[in-house]
């Protein structure tokens, strides 16, 4: 279960039925087309709903959409 489907949703066009059914081995490239446009959302997203500051550079290792959950449940 994804524990940050508030900002997935910002982030991506995804209800929050499709969050609650969605593998968390999916591909954030293949199956979200996670690109620089997504980054930005996401930075500016954990900005305002969090007031934590996130470098685009730390988002380049993530490849699924747990790791992309994790990471922002850590900050």
């Amino acid at each position: 279960m994804i524990a940050n489907k508030d900002i997935f949703m910002a982030i991506f066009d995804i209800s929050s039925e499709k969050l609650d059914n969605l593998d968390l081995e999916t591909s954030l490239d293949e199956d979200f087309g996670w690109d620089s446009m997504c980054k930005v959302m996401l930075i500016s997203e954990v900005s305002e709903t969090l007031d934590k500051v996130v470098e685009a550079d730390d988002l380049e290792p993530l490849e699924t959409v747990e790791e992309l959950d994790t990471f922002i449940s850590s900050l």
